[in-house]
């Protein structure tokens, strides 16, 4: 992947490689028409995704990485509990730690009927 990016067409901007390829990424002051980005920061977009959907996915890994890895500071074999798991920072949190070797997981709950019939967290 070529590590340049140019953006058109206002808000709703169209990023490319120099190949014409759609992508997502990070990039220092990529607020402009155009932007350049270091190759290991640029990905294809999925067939299918809207540029809204793109725009969310690097913020979202950015943000769990910063947490566990350069403020975490996340080693293999370590635990990691991720509150809000099925969200998008919570689910890049969960890719984040078991691709660095680590037992990630959500908490998880069990509802049961109480006594009086309503349903009860536990």
């Amino acid at each position: 992947m070529h590590g340049h990016a140019a953006a058109t067409q206002g808000s709703c901007a169209e990023a490319q490689d120099t190949a014409g390829r759609r992508v997502m990424g990070v990039a220092r002051r990529a607020l402009a028409t155009r932007a350049a980005a270091r190759p290991g920061l640029i990905w294809r977009v999925p067939a299918g995704w809207t540029l809204a959907q793109a725009a969310s996915v690097p913020v979202a890994y950015a943000t769990a990485y910063y947490a566990l890895v350069a403020r975490g500071r996340l080693q293999a074999g370590q635990a990691v509990l991720v509150h809000s798991g099925a969200g998008g920072v919570g689910l890049a949190a969960l890719a984040i730690a078991l691709r660095r070797g680590c037992e990630a997981s959500p908490p998880l709950l069990t509802w049961s009927k109480g006594s009086e019939g309503a349903c009860v967290r536990h």
